[in-house]
């Protein structure tokens, strides 16, 4: 996605480079760009800062989802997909949204629901389907159905409470890394 709202389409084998058209018409993608993700179904999941954009790559078409399907917050930080296709989205304030394609629900997790933090900035996910959520005051381990299960901070042994956008990383071995504003 480019600075000017556009979803460019690289072509490795020719090197070159295309607008993705919907209609003849580039996608009127607004807000800050901050994850793209391929679905299991081959679709692709952007989140914005202005919400979050389903592109149906085969079929060539496009949805923009937010406060109308039920979001609480259409501020996206980060996104990841499940097993079942929910789509789990971290937003700058309200927590975790979980999406529910298939049904069009939307579960919230918050500081209500047990999470440190509200911003959430990570999401990785371990051998047992748990999931590790960065926020700017620790990590949060969240069970498949979205419970929140435990908790993490410095005197746990982090390098530091507030985790960056953008730094987080499961590596060839299965190994969770996550960036904070004082190193990994």
């Amino acid at each position: 996605v480019t600075n000017q709202n556009e979803l460019l389409i690289v072509d490795l084998s020719t090197h070159q480079i295309n607008p993705w058209l919907e209609n003849g018409q580039p996608l009127p993608i607004t807000g800050l760009v901050n994850e793209l993700r391929r679905a299991a179904d081959g679709s692709l999941w952007i989140a914005t800062l202005q919400g979050l954009w389903r592109v149906d790559l085969q079929a060539g078409r496009s949805r923009k989802l937010g406060r109308e399907d039920g979001f609480r917050d259409e501020r996206l930080m980060c996104l990841e997909e499940d097993e079942q296709g929910r789509i789990w989205m971290g937003t700058y304030g309200s927590g975790l949204q979980i999406y529910d394609p298939q049904t069009g629900t939307v579960q919230v997790i918050d500081q209500r629901g047990g999470l440190s933090n509200n911003t959430v900035v990570g999401i990785l996910v371990d051998e047992e389907g748990i999931r590790w959520v960065s926020t700017f005051m620790g990590i949060n381990l969240v069970s498949p159905q979205g419970e929140v299960i435990a908790q993490l901070f410095e005197e746990d042994g982090l390098s530091n409470n507030e985790f960056n956008r953008y730094s987080y990383f499961r590596d060839s071995r299965g190994r969770l890394l996550f960036g904070s504003v004082n190193g990994v």
